[in-house]
């Protein structure tokens, strides 16, 4: 009798490989670095290994099993859940990745602190990272892995909406002085790290899943001058320089009505 294949709910549950073979082919195919948060029975060792055969595979998991599936894979405990569980491991893993998975608690909260540390320190330039299941980001009266789930459609603490709120601080070099103020003060107060935003290039949703890229250092460099010359700078300190005024007049002239 032939063995079954051993499919990860990736593929089985989810339907990844949709989003996936669009946004992995930029990735090496030789020597590629992966790591993955979280390890549960390990079926995505035998997706990453099928997909990039000759990766460098490591996972992070809260609870990892003894011994993974195939020994050249890379186990290491580490609860994501915890800002010094996280500082820990920074301070004594140096390794970059090309490609970081967050497969771990799927809570919001959880999500957010990993993405601040890891794509900020672990993943490399032109890297890809990808948040799989922020379904619980939509989810009021839930629970998962011993965590409550008290988010929504609308909720300020949901992962889904502040990562929509992220791109607006990607593209801030194109809002008015004021507008950029106010929204780097936002996404400090919905608990993003500044240096992390700053480096991503761009921000994707697909159904269950958040994929962003960091920046090559060619695209930060190019950035960086690009805001020292903005073309049309003006426009947007002219709006601001104009709109604001006008607006404490209308205010002004409703509230005599």
């Amino acid at each position: 009798m032939s063995q079954q294949p051993i499919i990860s709910d990736k593929l089985s549950t989810h339907g990844y490989q949709f989003a996936y073979s669009f946004f992995l082919r930029s990735l090496p195919r030789e020597n590629v670095s992966i790591l993955e948060v979280g390890y549960d029975k390990g079926l995505s060792e035998y997706f990453w290994y099928d997909k990039f055969p000759g990766c460098s595979l490591t996972f992070v998991d809260i609870n990892p099993p003894q011994a993974p599936h195939f020994s050249r894979t890379n186990l290491i405990q580490l609860d994501q859940s915890s800002n010094e569980a996280i500082f820990t491991f920074l301070d004594t893993h140096t390794s970059q990745y090309d490609l970081i998975v967050d497969d771990g608690s799927h809570h919001p909260f959880h999500q957010k602190i990993t993405f601040n540390s890891f794509f900020n320190h672990l993943l490399k330039p032109g890297g890809v990272y990808i948040i799989e299941d922020i379904e619980h980001s939509y989810w009021k009266f839930a629970s998962a892995y011993g965590y409550s789930l008290s988010f929504g459609l609308f909720s300020r603490l949901s992962l889904v909406n502040a990562f929509k709120v992220a791109i607006d601080f990607v593209n801030r070099l194109y809002l008015s002085p004021r507008d950029r103020q106010k929204i780097t003060l936002k996404c400090r107060r919905l608990g993003f790290d500044l240096d992390a935003l700053s480096s991503v290039s761009s921000i994707s949703f697909s159904q269950n899943l958040i994929i962003l890229r960091k920046k090559t250092l060619e695209e930060s460099t190019f950035r960086d001058l690009m805001g020292m010359n903005y073309k049309y700078s003006t426009y947007t300190c002219w709006s601001s320089a104009l709109l604001y005024p006008c607006k404490k007049f209308i205010s002004k002239r409703l509230g005599r009505l």
